[in-house]
């Protein structure tokens, strides 16, 4: 294996140029996705989970608020929705190029996948509230962004073994570095 390129800076900047693609790529999308979302927030899928969560627990709501018997609301912001996780995915699915086949259709499935288990997340988070403490549902509301991140980098590294044959993270590095012919 080759050396990688001195860039004639200091050291951890001196990064191969397929590393620099891949973050750039990555954050361009991650960003790109919660930049949208804060400017344009889906007030109607955010309204819908809401009234189902409202449903599922027999509490009231008002649009995209929550509102527990002790007075403690919850939004279901835009950054609620599952979005986040699947912006997360994108951003590793498309961070680097040597992986060209099926991006699309494994976008579309993991994106599903993602908002399905963000739905369960949010059942939690409102179960461990109402059950245990709002306290408990903050932790919970954090921790689960947490698994659901990782389930996110998860799908993405079984999507590399099957694309790339990799069956070890060695090898599976090994052939994320190699540029697309």
């Amino acid at each position: 294996m080759k050396p990688a390129r001195s860039s004639g800076l200091p050291g951890f900047i001196q990064t191969p140029p397929i590393i620099v693609s891949f973050l750039v790529r990555f954050f361009l999308i991650f960003i790109g996705v919660e930049l949208a979302l804060a400017i344009f927030p889906l007030y109607a899928y955010q309204s819908g989970l809401t009234e189902s969560l409202g449903r599922v627990f027999s509490l009231p709501v008002n649009g995209t608020f929550l509102f527990f018997q002790d007075g403690t609301v919850f939004e279901i912001s835009a950054f609620c929705t599952g979005f986040t996780s699947a912006a997360l995915f994108a951003g590793l699915l498309y961070g680097f190029s040597s992986i060209p086949k099926n991006k699309t259709k494994y976008l579309i499935e993991g994106t599903v996948l993602l908002l399905l288990l963000n739905y369960i997340r949010l059942l939690v988070i409102i179960w461990v509230g109402q059950t245990v403490s709002i306290s408990a549902a903050y932790w919970a509301h954090a921790l689960s962004w947490f698994v659901l991140s990782g389930i996110a980098f998860g799908a993405w590294l079984l999507i590399l073994r099957r694309e790339t044959g990799g069956t070890t993270l060695q090898e599976l590095g090994r052939r994320l570095m190699q540029v697309p012919r």
